[in-house]
């Protein structure tokens, strides 16, 4: 079990992940990074900013492999199973899909960073 705590919100998720786990180079806060993956934590969370936190677990090879990001009322959320980007919300993020994420590292000391899009993949 893992506990973030930011900002005086606790969440619990199951795991141990950080945003932007690398395996190459240390992130810089405030950073854009992007990541291509499975979700394997969706946590809705109404408090703060964020409504949410998913973990998506990408390729070890990839710049960023892992990441553990908030999703904000501002996180851009698409489905694009049909082939179009049809805008969608943080409830049709489930366990298991393969998703598209670009976000911001916030270099916070319990690594996390905070989604600027979400696409599910087809």
């Amino acid at each position: 079990m893992f506990m973030l705590v930011l900002s005086g919100i606790v969440v619990l998720v199951c795991g141990c992940s950080t945003a932007g786990t690398s395996s190459s180079s240390e992130k810089k806060a405030g950073s854009e990074y992007s990541i291509r993956g499975e979700l394997v934590e969706v946590e809705k969370n109404g408090t703060g900013d964020a409504i949410g936190l998913v973990v998506i677990e990408g390729a070890r090879s990839s710049e960023v492999d892992e990441a553990t990001l908030y999703v904000t009322n501002g996180t851009r959320i698409v489905n694009q199973r049909s082939g179009h980007d049809e805008p969608a919300g943080f409830g049709t993020l489930v366990v298991h899909q393969t998703v598209e994420a670009e976000f911001v590292y916030t270099g916070k000391t319990q690594s996390v960073g905070r989604a600027l899009s979400i696409a599910v993949c087809p």
